[in-house]
C-alpha cells in the first residue's frame, strides 16, 4: 500500500487531471442567465449587498446572511454582479473545501490524501453543489477549517473559524459542539469520565476549558441567537420548525450510505455476515429499527412534493406503498451493518454518529444536504479495509455525478 508521498506519478497526474477536468466541466453545467431554484431565495440578498444596502434581509432567508455578504464582496471585486459572476465567487468560496479536505486527510494518515479528496469531490451529492448559489459547500469549507484547526490542536483558531461558520448556518453549532468534544479528548483523555467530578482534577478540567475557550463561547452565541431570534431560522421559518423528532432523515441518511458506497459494503461483506452469525441479537435490533422505520415514517413537508428534486422522487416511491418501504429499507440496513464493521481512526471519532443522529432529528425536510457534513466526516475518519477502495468508490462516483451534472445542466431535475 503506497504512503500519501509514494503515490505513483501517474496516479498524482491523473487524479490532479480528474480534478481540473470536473472543475471545469462544473463551471459549465448551470444555465448561464437564470437562476436555478434555492438560488432564486439567496440572490435577492446577494443583489442587495452588491447595491449596498447591508440592512436589507429577504423574509425567505433561514439562515443569517453571512454567505451572501462573502459572495457578494467576492462577485463585485473579481467577477461582476450578474448570475453567472456570483456562481463563479460561490465556487472560489467552495473550493477551500477541497484544500482543507486534503489537509485533514494527511493530519489523519490517508494512504493518499489526494485520492480521498478526489473521492470526496466527485461524490455526487456533493459536486452539483460546488458550482451553485448555495450556502452548503461554503459552509462545509469552514466546518473543514475547523475540523482542521481541531485536530492540529489550534483550538482558538477552531472555535473562532467555527463560530465564523455560524454566520453561513447556525446548524453549524453541532459540529461546534462535537469539536469542543474532540479538543476536550486531545486534552483529557475522556472528558465525560466521572474523575473529572473530583476536586482534585478541577485545575487540569479548568486549565482545559481555557484552552478551548473559543468553543463554548459559540454555543452561548448560538444559544443567545436563538433566545433573540425565537428560534433557529430567521425566515421561512414555518417550512423549518424545529419543534419535533423526525427519524426519517436519520434513515434517509442511511440509504444514501447504501446507495453510495456500494464499494465499502461488499469488501464489508463477510465481516458483517459473520457478525449477524455470531450476534444474532444484531439480527433483532434491525428488525427492531424496521418496525420504528415503517412506524415514524413521515415524508410530508411541502417541499419533499415536487417531483423535480431527485431526492423527492425517491422519497415519493418509497412512501407510496409498504411494499416499497420495506425494499427501500434493505439499502439503510446494509449500510448500517457495513457501518457496524467498518472501523474509524480514533475512539473520539466515533461520537460524530451520535453528533450526526442528533443534528438530523429536528428536521421535517427530507434532504441529503443536512448530511453532507456527516458523509464528509466519515470518509475522513473511516479506516479502508482495501488498498484499492478509494479506486473502486471513484469509479462508481465518475459516471453517476457525469450523468447527475448532464441532468441538471439540461434541467430535467435537480438533486
Amino acid at each position: 500500500m503506497f504512503k500519501s508521498s509514494q503515490l505513483p506519478t501517474v496516479s498524482w497526474v491523473l487524479l490532479a487531471g480528474i480534478l481540473l477536468v470536473a472543475t471545469w466541466l462544473g463551471t459549465q453545467m448551470m444555465p448561464p442567465a437564470q437562476t436555478f431554484h434555492d438560488e432564486s431565495f439567496h440572490m435577492p440578498q446577494i443583489r442587495a449587498y452588491h447595491m449596498e444596502r447591508y440592512s436589507h434581509l429577504e423574509k425567505s432567508l433561514t439562515m443569517i446572511p453571512g454567505y451572501h455578504l462573502a459572495v457578494a464582496t467576492v462577485s463585485k471585486t473579481l467577477f461582476g454582479q450578474g448570475i453567472k459572476d456570483t456562481r463563479l465567487a460561490s465556487t472560489l468560496l467552495s473550493l477551500p473545501a477541497l484544500l482543507f479536505f486534503f489537509l485533514c486527510a494527511r493530519r489523519l494518515g490517508h494512504t493518499s490524501a489526494l485520492l480521498s479528496t478526489t473521492t470526496y469531490y466527485l461524490n455526487p451529492i456533493f459536486f452539483p453543489f460546488f458550482f451553485v448559489i448555495y450556502t452548503d459547500v461554503p459552509s462545509l469549507t469552514l466546518v473543514l477549517a475547523g475540523l482542521y484547526f481541531t485536530l492540529s490542536q489550534r483550538f482558538t483558531l477552531a472555535g473562532l473559524v467555527m463560530l465564523l461558520s455560524l454566520g453561513v448556518r447556525q446548524t453549524n453549532v453541532m459540529w461546534l459542539a462535537l469539536f469542543w468534544l474532540f479538543a476536550l479528548y486531545n486534552l483529557l483523555g475522556n472528558p465525560l469520565h466521572m474523575r473529572w467530578l473530583k476536586p482534585e482534577n478541577w485545575r487540569q478540567l479548568g486549565w482545559a476549558l481555557l484552552r478551548t475557550w473559543a468553543f463554548p463561547i459559540g454555543i452561548v452565541a448560538f444559544l443567545v441567537f436563538v433566545y433573540q431570534n425565537g428560534g433557529v431560522a430567521i425566515g421561512d421559518a414555518t417550512a423549518h420548525k424545529m419543534d419535533r423528532v423526525f427519524v426519517t432523515q436519520v434513515f434517509f441518511l442511511l440509504l444514501a450510505v447504501g446507495l453510495l458506497f456500494i464499494p465499502l459494503h461488499l469488501m464489508n461483506a463477510r465481516v458483517a455476515f459473520d457478525l449477524l452469525r455470531f450476534h444474532p441479537q444484531c439480527a433483532v435490533i434491525i428488525s427492531l429499527l424496521l418496525v420504528l422505520y415503517l412506524i415514524t415514517f413521515w415524508a410530508e413537508h411541502g417541499y419533499n412534493l415536487f417531483d423535480f428534486f431527485l431526492r423527492n422522487r425517491i422519497v415519493m416511491w418509497t412512501r407510496a406503498n409498504e411494499v416499497h418501504k420495506v425494499l427501500a429499507f434493505i439499502p439503510m440496513a446494509i449500510a448500517l451493518l457495513s457501518l457496524m464493521v467498518t472501523p474509524l481512526r480514533e475512539k473520539r471519532f466515533y461520537w460524530l454518529y451520535v453528533v450526526a443522529i442528533a443534528s438530523l432529528l429536528p428536521h421535517s425536510l427530507v434532504d441529503q444536504r443536512y448530511f453532507m457534513e456527516a458523509i464528509t466526516m466519515f470518509l475522513l475518519f473511516m479506516v479502508p479495509q482495501h488498498s484499492r477502495l478509494h479506486w473502486y468508490t471513484l469509479a462508481l462516483f465518475i459516471p453517476v455525478t457525469l450523468i447527475i451534472c448532464i441532468g441538471i445542466g439540461d434541467i430535467r431535475f435537480f438533486l
